[in-house]
């Protein structure tokens, strides 16, 4: 049996513990039963600052999850520079315990559709509901190509969400599971509550 409720904005201090109470209201309810890739953008816009803080709250994410039955966490870096090679960078693949190895920077530019039929590809034989969720902050290299990438990914039965992080590109690929960021320090906040309408509510494809 798992845990379900609404998640707690306010108790994300817990989430580096992987401590289950960020759920304010609980119940016997079983697992979800889903897999949830995060898929966070490394492009070159987001080098610095805002790259740290998104690794924080990919970690902070996938840490709280971990505990959760039913819940099958992963983390992908696109494009990433990880021990000397580029590319699509798994950071915590599904079934792997998750560690704080999340060494990857920004470069280059924004191959989102690539990622995309990546994660589709390594999602295509799970079982469990799939929910993505992908962190960006640009736009894509090209737009078409994700917009083929997502009908796709909507016909195989997989849900897609998305935080843009100040500018509102990612609403145009997502109108109806999206949402923009101006502050970094909102990151956190918005990834879980896309995830509490994905895994709580029921996610809308």
């Amino acid at each position: 049996m798992g845990r379900r409720g609404k998640l707690d904005d306010h108790k994300l201090y817990r989430l580096s513990a992987a401590n289950p109470r960020v759920f304010r209201r609980e119940d016997n309810q079983l697992g979800q039963n889903s897999a949830v890739p995060l898929l966070l953008d490394c492009s070159g816009s987001m080098s610095g600052v805002p790259i740290q803080l998104a690794r924080q709250a990919c970690y902070a994410v996938a840490k709280a999850l971990e505990p959760l039955k039913g819940v099958n966490a992963a983390v992908t870096a696109f494009p990433a520079i990880a021990e000397g090679e580029r590319g699509v960078k798994p950071l915590v693949r599904h079934g792997e315990k998750v560690s704080n190895q999340f060494g990857v920077e920004g470069t280059g530019g924004t191959p989102l559709a690539p990622a995309l039929w990546w994660v589709m590809q390594n999602l295509y034989a799970q079982k469990e509901e799939r929910k993505i969720v992908i962190i960006t902050d640009g736009r894509p290299d090209n737009v078409l190509a994700c917009h083929a990438a997502l009908s796709r990914m909507r016909a195989l039965g997989m849900e897609v969400y998305g935080i843009g992080i100040r500018l509102p590109l990612i609403l145009t690929l997502l109108p109806r599971t999206s949402k923009v960021i101006f502050d970094l320090s909102e990151l956190a906040p918005a990834v879980f509550g896309l995830l509490q309408a994905a895994l709580l509510r029921g996610g809308e494809r």
